[in-house]
């Protein structure tokens, strides 16, 4: 997903300055907005600005509907507090809000293996077994580093999310809490 989505935002960028620098289309009908008499002088900045957001606009959209298909689906099934949810042992994850990565879930990894996906400022409940799990949480260059946890019988244990930045990227921090 994170790959379509920087060759979608490459290619708007590279659309948006071909368009502007041979006034076609895109480019073309902001251009005839702001300066409607031909020779009329127009703002190059401001119209290769409007020109990339237009063109960026089906991309946050779409972002945005998988977010909301995505919430709706987990609060149709999941975090239903049963009779039995206080009697079980696991490990709550609580992700801050934060601006970076807001529209993209990040994966939650126990013991290797991903058993979960958490969206900013969301909660998820995994249930397991006492015992000692590694955690991580995010992708590849983004994940974090390697955090034990210990579940106690009929506890659950809290871990925190957040996202730093680190250089042009970003990492994900998880802790104990």
């Amino acid at each position: 997903m994170r790959t379509f989505i920087y060759i979608y935002i490459a290619a708007a960028v590279i659309s948006s300055f071909a368009s502007l620098i041979m006034e076609s289309y895109p480019a073309l009908f902001f251009i005839n907005l702001i300066a409607p008499e031909p020779g009329d002088k127009y703002p190059v900045g401001i119209t290769g600005l409007i020109t990339l957001l237009a063109l960026l606009l089906p991309l946050i959209l779409l972002l945005f509907i998988l977010k909301v298909v995505r919430n709706r689906r987990t609060s149709e099934t999941g975090y239903l507090i049963d009779n039995d949810y206080f009697n079980k042992s696991g490990i709550h994850f609580y992700r801050i809000r934060q601006m970076q990565n807001r529209l993209i879930s990040s994966p939650v990894f126990i013991d290797n293996e991903e058993r979960g996906r958490i969206d900013s400022g969301k909660k998820l409940f995994i249930e397991l077994q006492p015992g000692t799990y590694e955690v991580e949480v995010g992708k590849k260059s983004e994940r974090s580093d390697k955090l034990i946890v210990h579940v106690q019988p009929n506890q659950h244990t809290q871990v925190e999310i957040q996202i730093a930045p680190n250089g042009l990227r970003s990492k994900h921090v998880v802790e104990v809490i």
